[in-house]
C-alpha cells in the first residue's frame, strides 16, 4: 500500500485524496502507450453539504489497475489517492492507489 505522507502528498503538489462511491462499473481499456487501464466514475462523499455532490472520472493504471475490475462494482465505496488531470474540458483523477473500503451502498 502506498503511504501518502511518505510518497505522494509530501513530494507532489498535484495530489488528491478522495473517498467516494462508484456510480458505474469499472471498464477496462488500453491507454495511448498500450498499458492496461481501468476507468470508472465516483461520486464524492459530502454528507453535510446541501449542494449536489460532484462526480469524477477515475483512471487507474499500473499497480492500481490490479483487481479494479474484479473487486469493484457500482455502489462500492473506495478511497483514491492520485493526481488531477484536465482532459478536454473534464477534470479526471489519475488513481495512483485505489483502495476498496469494504462498504457496498
Amino acid at each position: 500500500m502506498i503511504r501518502p505522507s511518505e510518497t505522494l502528498l509530501g513530494t507532489n503538489l498535484n495530489s488528491v485524496w478522495m473517498e467516494g462511491t462508484l456510480v458505474s462499473d469499472p471498464e477496462g481499456s488500453i491507454d495511448r502507450e498500450g498499458a492496461p487501464m481501468c476507468r470508472f466514475r465516483i461520486q464524492e462523499h459530502r454528507p453535510t453539504d446541501p449542494e449536489p455532490a460532484s462526480v469524477f472520472t477515475v483512471e487507474a493504471m499500473d499497480a492500481a489497475f490490479e483487481g479494479c475490475r474484479s473487486r469493484l462494482g457500482r455502489g462500492h465505496q473506495v478511497r483514491i489517492i492520485g493526481r488531477l488531470k484536465l482532459d478536454q474540458q473534464e477534470v479526471k483523477i489519475i488513481g495512483e492507489m485505489v483502495e476498496p473500503m469494504g462498504i457496498l451502498v
